[in-house]
């Protein structure tokens, strides 16, 4: 992921930092080791990115965090917590990151979250387990079926 700080904007790009090449191991079962390789050549990802390369933040006012001005834009910025281990801004990130109907960006932004389901620390659990929560409600033909299983999140 490449990230930039100007003019207190966040731009983040996009371009595929996750799905082909996304290498997480566990070292100790609590924290993953992540190395995230890019693949800019991924044409179905780019593809479903329409015109879109990067992403956007504006920093609040206050200076304490970033305004996402999309469903995908924070979709991304919670997947990438997410890979970083910054749980706690997953955690209030997740209900921000709700729809009913998905466009295929950001279907392939919440398919991302399959890949981390091997993070075994608590903190990730809490997060899955909301994330399972809040779209639960959505019904059986919603794109936001999440890859894990809630019995298991629970042990």
């Amino acid at each position: 992921m490449i990230c930039l700080l100007y003019r207190m904007h966040l731009i983040t790009c996009v371009p595929d930092p996750t799905h082909h090449h996304l290498l997480l191991q566990s070292t100790d079962g609590s924290h993953l080791s992540v190395q995230v390789l890019l693949d800019r050549r991924n044409q179905e990802w780019i593809n479903n990115m329409g015109e879109i390369r990067c992403y956007l933040y504006p920093v609040h006012s206050s200076k304490s965090f970033l305004i996402t001005p999309s469903l995908a834009s924070s979709m991304y910025l919670m997947v990438m917590y997410f890979i970083t281990g910054a749980y706690q801004e997953v955690y209030k990130m997740v209900e921000s990151c709700v729809s009913e109907d998905l466009t295929s960006e950001e279907a392939q932004i919440f398919n991302q979250l399959e890949f981390l389901g091997n993070d075994n620390h608590p903190d990730a659990h809490a997060c899955r387990l909301k994330l399972s929560a809040v779209t639960v409600g959505l019904g059986d033909s919603s794109a936001m079926k999440c890859p894990w299983s809630v019995f298991e999140e629970m042990r």
